[in-house]
């Protein structure tokens, strides 16, 4: 139920090559997680891989608004307003549908309550791995407004009010927490979920996340208008990059504790910025990813070399991944004794989710008439069937939203 992700008709492959990366990343975290090998052993070699994998999830969800600017943004230009907000329609409900799968997965492994699964499904509970379902139900969700806030206004407000959200950090923080009442559990994940009042955080909140996705569509901007044949538009992306470089490079030195630098890289490996949706998290990812997008861009789509294209399978069926990716690990007993049989199996683990993440890409645009040619046709016929199925519920949805936002 997953469709094509790809950036700009495969026109930005440094950016999917980034965005499948950083998939392929989480996933491989999620694994090692499975597999026990962070309690099993510390080092600082994995402590420098845990402080990679924190780029992950902004990169991914930076990388969202990146499409959101390269293919969306073009179709509403194009008059073509009212499909591209049902497609996002369509893809919130299907996130909906995989996360509430991955929720009744959990509780069929053993590993949740009923209460906690309904809760879940209902999209008020708190989910290992899959909880960044769960915030691109509301990303998708939002998304045509950011569009139509996007062409009507421009990038320089959104990203203002990005900066804004990050800078309002002590004031969130300052907001008392809701006293213990009935329904207080309710009323305190609504919190958590908007603007992260906890402090424990798997995903970004709500306001914060949609700020890495409007950083992100000015990072697709810059990576598009780079490739285009304009000079005067690549000389503007090179200076909107170098501002947006110079200002999260600045921020982020500027909050580093440098009396111990040591202790911020342990800080942002161990997640503890993450789960406060501090600022230096953001910046600091925001560094990350400018940086190889930049380098991206440059190997992929100016140079032509071709070494990250056998991953990019992964960005093309990342709801599928992100789904039944880890609907595997929720499956898999505490097997390891030791460190080294942790690392062996967290690396059988990410093989097996790469596998059949590659097979379901590789079924749905394999030839009807090659390997497997039944199987593989039903399949197509099966996915298609499905996608019009969400397609036409989400249809008098997307219709209004699109008309009430002037997108068609």
């Amino acid at each position: 139920m997953t469709p094509k992700a790809t950036i700009g008709q495969n026109r930005l492959q440094g950016v999917d090559f980034c965005r499948s990366a950083a998939i392929l990343i989480a996933m491989f975290s999620h694994s090692m997680a499975t597999s026990g090998l962070a309690d099993l052993h510390d080092s600082p070699l994995l402590t420098s891989v845990k402080f990679l994998i924190h780029f992950a999830a902004p990169t991914f969800i930076a990388l969202f608004g990146a499409m959101l600017e390269v293919a969306y943004l073009s179709r509403i230009r194009s008059g073509q307003g009212g499909a591209a907000v049902n497609r996002l329609m369509s893809r919130a409900l299907q996130c909906y549908l995989l996360y509430a799968l991955s929720v009744l997965a959990l509780f069929v492994a053993g590993n949740n309550t009923i209460e906690g699964t309904l809760r879940g499904v209902a999209l008020f509970g708190y989910m290992p791995y899959t909880d960044i379902l769960r915030f691109y139900v509301y990303a998708l969700l939002l998304a045509p407004l950011l569009l139509a806030l996007r062409n009507r206004f421009g990038l320089a407000p959104l990203l203002i009010a990005a900066a804004l959200v990050q800078l309002a950090y002590p004031l969130l923080k300052a907001i008392p927490d809701i006293p213990e009442m009935r329904g207080g559990y309710y009323l305190n994940y609504i919190a958590n979920a908007l603007y992260g009042a906890a402090d424990a955080n798997q995903v970004p909140s709500l306001i914060h996340g949609l700020s890495l996705v409007v950083f992100g569509m000015a990072v697709g901007n810059i990576a598009s208008n780079w490739m285009s044949g304009d000079q005067a538009r690549r000389r503007g992306a090179t200076r909107l990059y170098a501002t947006l470089l110079a200002v999260t490079g600045v921020a982020t030195a500027m909050m580093w504790n440098w009396t111990a630098p040591s202790a911020t890289v342990d800080d942002l490996a161990m997640g503890v910025l993450r789960g406060l949706n501090h600022p230096l998290y953001y910046s600091s990812a925001a560094v990350g990813i400018l940086l190889a997008v930049a380098l991206g861009t440059y190997l992929l789509d100016v140079r032509k070399m071709g070494f990250g294209k056998p991953f990019l399978f992964a960005g093309r069926t990342s709801l599928f991944t992100f789904s039944f990716g880890n609907i595997l690990l929720f499956f898999i007993p505490p097997l390891a004794r030791n460190a080294g049989e942790a690392l062996a199996i967290a690396l059988v683990l990410f093989g097996l989710i790469c596998l059949q993440s590659w097979l379901f890409d590789w079924a749905k645009s394999a030839r009807p008439d090659g390997a497997g040619a039944p199987l593989v046709s039903w399949f197509q016929e099966a996915l298609r069937g499905m996608t019009a199925v969400v397609s036409r519920l989400v249809n008098g949805l997307a219709r209004n939203y699109s008309r009430m936002l002037k997108l068609a």
